[in-house]
C-alpha cells in the first residue's frame, strides 16, 4: 500500500477525500477557462458577418441569374461562398480567443469552440424546429449533432490559431 501512495493505516480514508477534491477541482477548472465576454464577441461577429455575407451572396446570385451564367461559373461562385463561410467561422473563434487575451491553448480552444456550439444550438432550435415539425426527430438530431461537431471544430481551430499567434508573435 505504501508503494501505491495509499495510507499506511488501512482504516485511514483521508486519501479518498483528497482524490475527490482533485476531481472536483478538475471539473471546476473547465468552467474557469470560459470567458463569456470573448464568447459573446465571437457570436456577435459570427452573426453580423453571416448576415452581411448572405446579403452579398444573394446579390451575387441575382446578378448571375440575370446574366444567365453557365454551370462552371455557378460552381465557382458556390466554392467561393463555402470558403467565405469557413473563414467567418474560423475568424469568430479567433476573435473569441483574441478578445480574452489568453496564452493558454486550452482556453483558446474552449472559448473558440463555445462560439460554434452556441450557434449550433441556436440553429437547431429555430430552423431545426421546422425540420423537427415536418421531418421528425432524426433529421433534427443530425442537424444538432452535426452542427455541434462541425461548428465547434471550426471555431475551436480559430481559437487555437489566435493563441498560437499571440504566443509566438505577440501581435494580438
Amino acid at each position: 500500500m505504501l508503494k501505491q501512495g495509499g495510507p499506511a493505516n488501512r482504516y485511514d480514508y483521508s486519501y479518498v477525500l483528497e482524490e475527490r477534491e482533485k476531481r472536483k477541482k478538475s471539473l471546476r477548472g473547465l468552467y474557469e477557462h470560459i470567458d463569456l465576454w470573448g464568447v459573446g464577441l465571437g457570436i456577435i461577429f459570427l452573426i453580423v458577418m453571416t448576415v452581411i455575407s448572405n446579403i452579398i451572396i444573394f446579390l451575387g446570385l441575382v446578378k448571375l441569374a440575370v446574366q444567365n451564367a453557365n454551370e462552371p461559373t455557378l460552381f465557382s461562385f458556390l466554392g467561393g461562398v463555402s470558403l467565405i463561410s469557413l473563414t467567418i467561422f474560423i475568424l469568430s473563434g479567433f476573435i473569441s480567443a483574441a478578445a480574452m487575451g489568453t496564452r493558454s491553448y486550452t482556453e483558446g480552444i474552449v472559448n473558440g469552440s463555445l462560439v460554434g456550439i452556441c450557434i449550433a444550438v441556436f440553429v437547431s432550435i429555430i430552423p431545426g424546429g421546422i425540420v423537427l415539425a415536418y421531418l421528425g426527430i432524426i433529421p433534427w438530431l443530425v442537424i444538432l449533432i452535426g452542427g455541434l461537431i462541425i461548428y465547434g471544430m471550426l471555431t475551436g481551430i480559430g481559437g487555437l490559431v489566435a493563441v498560437a499567434v499571440r504566443k509566438h508573435t505577440g501581435i494580438i
